[in-house]
């Protein structure tokens, strides 16, 4: 075995948790984020949106009207801005500095890059039936789906060094699928844009806690 081909190995074994959250959190969602931009770019769309979307309308009802339009508020600005602040203050409070930043800037920087990502795509909204909620922006890709993942995403990386990391992982998991799955259900995304905003919440998180090393378990002395 070459010398070069054995410090490759070396650095696979040493780093190997590292390179699997690089995989997991940054390649496969970016190559399937890639994969739906690309398309859009085209104006091609995809065969299974509008079906999605007819499947999850058939099963309407005024309780699920009700708990999407909740999950709606709950996903949006100020459904997320407002745990974000309380979070960023105590994080403040016990002097985790890095922490704090982190979180701002997956939070911020999602919204900017969605905000960036409908001026650039401007994909208009589905239009298959009347609406419970009011839209005037772009739809690809979904701010909701985007927004949600980062901050559900953002305290998972914070919470993996400590005891919560796994109810915090399934509680912020299922928050994430319930909002994108609102978007569906209220007929103002297809489900390529809830997709592609997860995806690229994932880059950006995953990026940035990477780069600002968070979220690491500390080995006991």
């Amino acid at each position: 075995m070459t010398r070069s081909l054995q410090s490759v190995l070396h650095y696979i074994s040493e780093h190997r948790l590292r390179l699997l959250v690089l995989f997991i959190g940054v390649l496969i969602p970016l190559v399937v984020f890639g994969d739906l931009a690309e398309d859009i770019w085209k104006r091609e769309g995809f065969s299974w949106d509008v079906p999605l979307l007819e499947g999850l309308h058939a099963h309407a009802s005024a309780p699920l009207d009700a708990l999407a339009v909740t999950l709606a508020v709950l996903g949006g600005f100020w459904g997320l801005v407002i745990p974000t602040l309380l979070l960023l203050g105590w994080l403040g409070r016990r002097g985790q500095r890095r922490d704090a930043v982190f979180l701002g800037l997956a939070v911020a920087g999602a919204a900017l890059l969605n905000l960036a990502a409908k001026a650039v795509f401007q994909r208009t909204r589905p239009d298959l039936w009347p609406r419970l909620v009011v839209e005037d922006t772009f739809s690809f890709p979904s701010g909701h789906a985007m927004g949600s993942m980062a901050f559900a995403a953002a305290l998972v990386v914070l919470a993996w060094p400590t005891r919560w990391r796994w109810p915090v992982t399934v509680g912020a998991g299922l928050f994430t699928l319930l909002v994108g799955v609102s978007r569906l259900y209220l007929g103002v995304h297809f489900p390529s844009d809830v997709l592609a905003g997860w995806c690229a919440a994932l880059v950006w998180v995953t990026g940035l806690a990477v780069i600002l090393r968070v979220g690491r378990v500390r080995s006991k002395p």
